[in-house]
């Protein structure tokens, strides 16, 4: 966490030893962690990291925590950019057809998709089509999206935990890109 003097809100990084991934976190400034302690307990599920925030309060990490104190927590996962046509990625693809299956008990999902020439472009494009999709099987989306790459955000529409089981996509290679 790099925390500034005043309190404003940060995006901070959170590092996942599991997947070896970062994560972005926001935290009101008025939280910001001002110290950290990894706490290692006799019994694992009660080891945490404790975060010492700016308002005096020590706080951790809940998974199963549906809010944060009564404040909603937002989510979301961007899946891609994924190459549309071939390989090289000098042809242009399809999304033609999105399947989404969710936990038994997930809150609903936003979906949206992003295409454009290129991966870069398809992460900063406006959305084509977005989708609610709810617990388990979902109606398929057919977007019917042209371009070399694509994004797929998923999003919790209830600001509530939510489980993705198994999205396919249904892509299809077109011919050579041009420009136009």
């Amino acid at each position: 966490y790099l925390i500034p003097k005043s309190a404003t809100q940060q995006l901070h990084w959170w590092f996942d030893w599991t997947s070896q991934g970062f994560w972005p976190v926001r935290i009101p400034g008025t939280m910001d962690p001002t110290a950290l302690f990894a706490y290692g307990a006799t019994d694992a599920t009660e080891s945490a990291v404790l975060l010492g925030g700016r308002d005096g309060y020590v706080r951790r990490f809940r998974d199963t925590s549906p809010n944060d104190d009564g404040t909603a927590i937002s989510s979301y996962v961007l899946i891609g950019p994924i190459l549309l046509g071939d390989r090289t990625g000098n042809s242009d693809g399809l999304v033609n057809e999105l399947a989404a299956v969710l936990g038994r008990d997930s809150a609903a999902l936003t979906a949206s998709v992003y295409v454009a020439e290129t991966p870069e472009g398809a992460l900063a494009a406006s959305a084509f089509a977005s989708y609610t999709w709810t617990s388990l099987l979902n109606y398929r989306a057919r977007p019917r999206a042209r371009g070399g790459s694509f994004v797929l955000r998923l999003e919790n529409a209830a600001a509530a935990p939510w489980m993705m089981e198994r999205i396919t996509a249904v892509l299809e290679t077109l011919g050579l890109q041009r420009k136009l």
